[in-house]
This record gives C-alpha cells, structure tokens and sequence, in this order.
C-alpha cells in the first residue's frame, strides 16, 4: 500500500451479516460516523445551561439564596429537556438506529419536553 492510493475502483466493502465491532475498532467507527451529530447535540446542550448559569449567577451576586433557587428552577425548565435530547442522539448513535441526528434530536426534545422539566428543575 503506497502513499496515494486510487480510491476509486470498487472493494471487497463490508459483508450485510458481519458482527458490530468491539472496542477501539468500534470506537472509532462512531466518531468517524457519528461525531458531527454528536458534537452539535452537545453543544445544544451546553447552549441550553447558559441561562442557568447565567441566572444563578446573578442570585450569587445579589447574596441571596431564594434568587438563586428560583433562577435554578426556571433555568432548569430549559436544561432538562436540551439534556434529554443530547443523550437520546448519544444513545440512537451507539444503537446503529438510522436518521439525522437534528430530526431525531426535535423529536426527543418535544417528546421529553414535559417529563423532562421537573429532574432539570431538581
């Protein structure tokens, strides 16, 4: 195998029944196929805490612990279902499911938008 190798012709490609891979031979399959998604998933989510951050900030700030509660519940409103959302392209990804991860991403976050709110609250 030579440093340029012609891509083009057609291979042996990978056998319908073939077992899932293990280990680092499967870890890099994910990241190779799935990191895109993964990554963006992620990054909803870090984007969905800034407003927790952000409110609880402002009650440390203001030294008082009632704001910093309430500003954590209603910032929560938004971290719980943005969270759910990332594990369920995370989880979808390690089960091989098909589908772009932004489609089943919307459907996770309007599926777990109400059962979400109170452990993102908490």
């Amino acid at each position: 195998m030579g440093l340029f190798t012609n891509y083009n012709k057609e291979g042996p490609g990978v056998d319908k029944d073939a077992p899932r891979k293990t280990g680092i031979g499967r870890f890099f399959e994910l990241v190779g196929r799935d990191m895109n998604g993964m990554f963006l998933a992620n990054l909803l989510a870090c984007l969905g805490f800034v407003p927790v951050i952000c409110l609880v900030y402002i009650g440390f700030l203001m030294r008082s612990l009632l704001v910093m509660l309430v500003s954590a519940a209603v910032g929560g409103v938004l971290a719980g279902p943005v969270l759910a959302g990332m594990y369920d392209t995370v989880l979808r990804a390690l089960r091989d499911e098909p589908g772009y991860w932004w489609t089943t991403y919307r459907r996770a976050f309007r599926q777990t938008f109400k059962t979400s709110i109170l452990p993102g609250v908490l």
